[in-house]
């Protein structure tokens, strides 16, 4: 059943999945197995703590604000608005070991902290994608913005996609380690399902 907790609340175990509505002003999953949603699932909270397991958080009504994780294995976290990533606790920014996807539907995805995975030669390891809903092309929407001075990295050989809605507001964006222009790491006319280039990515940020 659907919950709402005034303060902030922890969930530990093995496997977690949310078939109902969780809501509360901080939400700490803290998993050993996996993290999941299913039809009616989804997390609203000021703040969100992973702490460890392969999380997959999909619902499109995820209203998340500020997200930070530690010790997770693949991450996948579809949010319905604006999302930070940032500090909650004394968890700063977001570690994993594996695949990393964070999207917004509509809004900004603000890096406020630094965002790793040590997933080596992968061409997916890492999404970063504001304002999915949009069509290719659209620069509203949602704009990747750098706020501080944040390190986004992958492993050895692994592949950093960002999406964002235009280079003019995505503040920060272009002066992100081995992004600046002119770096060759620039697409345009592109999203996670549709490539208009020809030019492969480098591994790394693109």
């Amino acid at each position: 059943t659907a919950q709402s907790v005034s303060g902030p609340i922890t969930v530990y175990g093995g496997n977690i999945n949310l078939n109902a509505s969780l809501t509360a002003t901080g939400v700490t999953l803290a998993s050993s197995g996996t993290v999941s949603n299913g039809a009616s699932g989804f997390v609203s909270a000021n703040e969100l703590l992973l702490q460890g397991g392969n999380v997959t958080l999909s619902h499109a009504s995820n209203a998340v604000a500020t997200l930070a994780a530690s010790g997770v294995g693949n991450l996948s976290l579809s949010n319905s608005g604006a999302l930070t990533v940032g500090t909650v606790d004394t968890t700063q920014g977001l570690a994993a070991t594996g695949t990393v996807s964070l999207s917004t539907v509509t809004g900004n995805l603000t890096i406020a902290q630094g965002i790793t995975t040590s997933l080596t030669n992968s061409a997916t390891a890492l999404t970063l994608n504001a304002g999915a809903s949009s069509a290719v092309g659209t620069i509203t929407g949602g704009n990747i913005i750098i706020s501080g001075s944040p390190i986004v990295t992958v492993g050895s050989g692994s592949t950093a996609r960002l999406f964002s809605g235009g280079v003019s507001g995505s503040t920060g964006l272009s002066t992100l380690a081995g992004l600046g222009l002119g770096s060759g790491r620039f697409r345009y006319k592109s999203d996670e399902s549709s490539t208009g280039y020809t030019q492969a990515l480098q591994s790394g940020l693109n």
